[in-house]
């Protein structure tokens, strides 16, 4: 183990590490490095440490440092700071928690969970899916390729684009900024009372939980503003929703303490679309009644005409969710693949690797969320294994 007092130092670069990272913050004045042969170099003109690694590397850090990560070609973990945090990029999942100052993220190539935040996040773009909770200060994200959700966000939201769906908790506070663009659905959880006016696209589909529906004031577009405008209570804080599919209303329930997920928003989204469902139970009776009544009518061709639009889309997404997963399942195959030779010792056989339990439980776990199938979870495990 390498350590290196860091009392007179105030920055550290993490300059590339070819395996997995994990910074822990601590209150101490001495820095510790746990990895095999890293290259550690101390430039005194710019009072900065820098560390490369070729393998796995565990750093324990004075939480006064500020951190400077550039690249992380396996997951990456920090935890317990009290300086700003920059990262450039890694390449697997990455999990931060805990940090009392800004952190701002360019690009995630796999999933991305931040909790326990005191400070603005900024994130460039995640290309899994992204967990953001608990976050006193503002969250931009430019770019979510995956499901996306947000919890406990004190703080001015922008969501600039998600490719996937967003499920929010959020209390609403008319203090602050929120705009949400999505190309597929968005789901708001509302707190108990809420005092909030969301504005949709006149061409977006937008449902209620019974309870919702029974206090919701909703607007039609007119001259002065050509949006839906989907009130509760006084309406004070603004919701600009930009696109979107549908928009799903629901309830949070008293005593709720935030989403109970952790990368499994499609589990979060079918809750709500349960309480859809249990909500409009009567409804198909109610229709067929209706449109044997007016059979004959065009109104009833056209409602005919939205509903099958309706379940076309839904068709969709479902398709690009399915897409989205295995795209998702393929990236870490092919990153355990990439990155299984270093951690073989040259001296052990590949038949001689074994699956640590995490790592089963892992895989049991995305089989189960439905991320992979049966085949590919078997196909995971021999990789991991050495096998193939």
């Amino acid at each position: 183990m390498y350590t290196h007092n860091m009392q007179n130092i105030q920055k550290l670069q993490i300059v590339e590490i070819n395996g997995d990272l994990r910074v822990r913050g601590y209150s101490g004045r001495d820095l510790f490095v746990e990895a095999e042969n890293p290259q550690i170099t101390h430039d005194e003109s710019d009072n900065l440490i820098t560390i490369r690694a070729d393998d796995d590397c565990d750093l324990k850090v004075p939480d006064h440092v500020q951190i400077h990560i550039i690249c992380v070609n396996g997951d990456a973990k920090v935890t317990n700071l009290i300086t700003p945090l920059t990262i450039d990029e890694v390449n697997g999942d990455l999990t931060i928690r805990h940090i009392d100052a800004s952190v701002s993220i360019n690009v995630v190539n796999a999933d991305l969970s931040t909790k326990h935040i005191v400070g603005n996040v900024t994130i460039q773009e995640v290309n899994g899916d992204c967990s953001l909770q608990r976050i006193d200060g503002d969250v931009s994200v430019k770019a979510a390729n995956g499901d996306l959700g947000l919890a406990d966000i004190v703080g001015n939201i922008s969501i600039a684009e998600s490719v996937a769906d967003i499920a929010v908790e959020v209390d609403f506070d008319p203090q602050y900024a929120y705009n949400f663009r999505s190309q597929d659905d968005i789901a708001f959880t509302l707190y108990p009372e809420p005092n909030v006016t969301f504005y949709l696209p006149a061409q977006t589909d937008y449902t209620f939980t019974r309870e919702l529906k029974r206090v919701a004031n909703i607007l039609t577009p007119d001259e002065d503003e050509p949006r839906v405008r989907v009130q509760f209570g006084n309406g004070a804080a603004k919701v600009y929703v930009e696109s979107a599919d549908d928009v799903v209303f629901a309830s949070r329930t008293v005593g709720g303490s935030g989403f109970s997920f952790e990368f499994n928003l499609g589990n979060q989204l079918r809750d709500i679309e349960a309480q859809i469902n249990e909500s409009l139970s009567g409804l198909g009776e109610m229709i067929e009644a209706q449109t044997r009544e007016a059979i004959a009518s065009a109104s009833s061709f056209a409602k005919d005409i939205r509903v099958e639009a309706r379940i076309q889309r839904a068709q969709d997404r479902a398709q690009r969710r399915a897409q989205r997963h295995a795209e998702r399942a393929q990236r870490r195959m092919e990153r355990a693949q990439r990155f299984d030779h270093r951690r073989q010792s040259p001296q052990t056989s590949p038949s001689s690797t074994t699956v640590s339990h995490e790592e089963r439980l892992l895989i049991l776990q995305m089989l189960q969320d439905g991320r992979i199938t049966v085949e590919e979870a078997n196909q995971l495990l021999s990789t991991l294994e050495g096998k193939v």
